[in-house]
């Protein structure tokens, strides 16, 4: 006996791999992912801390420091001033003292301005400044002598210059402090990153080896899977050429039989035996036709099927077909009607349009009933996103299908329940699917309006 599981094998066995595969797939991504984001963390981390290291001895540590070379500059050149201001006599060679003082003193102020800036230091330097004019007001030249000594307020500009200059001093250490304390801390947040990174590619590492396991391990399985479906396909191969050999030859050999009985050789038969031969001839004919549908679905999935593409006038092809069931119809009371135009030609296969056409056709007369209608009709499609393609229709007012199996009865064996009392087996569609793929094209179904179903073989035009 013939169990159709057999020949579901192959794709219930394709089916379950690559469910295993779309569960093993995420997890692998997401365990290679990982990976990935660790090593770049490992490898970008390092640079981005030592990025902000270098800002921050730019902005603070730098500049701060060359802030208090330039102030002591500035501060012992005021010393030599003060030294200068207390002489008891004035020489030619104190003069050039107290002028390269002075120099000095100005290009340490220069160098401050564009120094203490950034440090936010301004307030000091002006302050500074400021303490430095008053005492050169009061020393706008040196005196000859001084017997009497410095007076108060002379003293009084002179501290007023020294604390400004401790202000600023202690303002731009606390700014130095405050950049290296900072480039401290970003130090250790590189070496506890570092450090966390380090753990992060040692875990990453056994990810990977663990990984490699499982992907050595699915690969075997996938191997075994590739060993079984290979010996499916032989099983099934093997099963079809013993079902042509053991029920095609004596199905055949019985309907000879048969029609010889109905003929009335070797005698007249009485009209009860007429009715039982008969009955068998359908039988017959029902297996055989079950026998040609797995001979070409198997050949269609060995890839057996061999297209002939060539210049076809469907119209006249699809014509044709109308015409050879219009006997059947008129037997059934079904009204059948083609519309067609007198020439439509693509580049296609005319034998395997005619047996999907056939089948299409064969379908739409079993389930309509007497007294109901079936429209085969021939269109060019116009639509802007598909103008090379034609589609031939088939629409029946027979019971549709329902929603859920409108995808599902292009699969082998399947029929909607509503269908099961009439005789098929439920590979017609599944091989017109299959032929309509190799020829460029595609199989549809949809509602008909007012009820029944519209079957589309859509095909391209060359």
């Amino acid at each position: 006996m013939y169990d159709s599981s057999e020949f579901a094998a192959t794709g219930t066995m394709q089916t379950k791999t690559e469910e295993e595969r779309g569960r093993r797939a995420p997890q692998s991504w997401r365990a290679l992912t990982f990976v990935i984001v660790a090593l770049v963390l490992l490898l970008v981390t390092p640079f981005l801390v030592n990025q902000r290291i270098w800002k921050v001895r730019r902005k603070l540590v730098d500049p701060s420091t060359e802030a208090r070379v330039q102030l002591s500059g500035l501060q012992n050149a005021f010393a030599d001033e003060l030294v200068l201001a207390r002489r008891a006599t004035f020489t030619p060679s104190l003069a050039a003292r107290h002028a390269a003082a002075l120099a000095a003193e100005r290009a340490a102020d220069t160098a401050l301005d564009s120094l203490v800036r950034p440090l936010g230091a301004h307030d000091r330097l002006m302050a500074l400044r400021n303490a430095l004019g008053r005492w050169h007001l009061s020393h706008a030249s040196l005196p000859a002598a001084t017997p009497n000594g410095e007076t108060s307020a002379e003293s009084a500009d002179e501290q007023r210059v020294l604390d400004a200059a401790a202000s600023m001093n202690d303002y731009v250490v606390a700014v130095s402090v405050r950049g290296r304390d900072e480039i401290r801390r970003l130090e250790r947040i590189e070496l506890s990153v570092t450090a966390a990174l380090a753990a992060v590619s040692l875990v990453a590492m056994f990810i990977v080896v663990a990984l490699d396991r499982e992907v050595r391990a699915f690969a075997r399985q996938a191997d075994r899977r590739a060993e079984e479906l290979a010996r499916s396909v032989e099983l099934r191969a093997t099963l079809i050429h013993g079902v042509v050999h053991d029920v095609k030859n004596p199905l055949g050999a019985a309907s000879g039989f048969a029609d010889l009985m109905e003929d009335g050789i070797p005698g007249p038969l009485n009209e009860k035996q007429l009715e039982m031969v008969r009955r068998l001839k359908r039988l017959l004919t029902t297996a055989q036709g079950t026998v040609s549908e797995l001979v070409d679905l198997a050949r269609v999935d060995a890839g057996e099927y061999h297209i002939d593409r060539r210049d076809t006038n469907i119209a006249v092809t699809v014509r044709e077909i109308v015409e050879d069931h219009q006997a059947r119809a008129s037997k059934q009371k079904i009204k059948l009607t083609l519309r067609a135009p007198a020439e439509l030609r693509i580049t296609t296969d005319a034998l395997r349009l005619r047996h999907v056409v056939e089948n299409l056709l064969s379908n739409a007369l079993k389930y309509t009933p007497p007294g109901g209608a079936v429209v085969v009709e021939v269109t060019a499609d116009s639509s802007p996103a598909r103008p090379s393609r034609v589609v031939i229709s088939v629409r029946d007012n027979g019971p549709g299908i329902p929603a859920e199996y409108r995808e599902r009865i292009f699969e082998p064996f399947v029929r909607v329940p509503s269908a099961e009392r009439l005789p098929g087996s439920g590979l017609g569609l599944a091989i017109s699917y299959r032929i309509a793929e190799l020829l460029g094209g595609s199989v549809t179904v949809t509602d008909a309006p007012g009820g029944g179903s519209i079957f589309s073989l859509t095909l391209p035009r060359s």
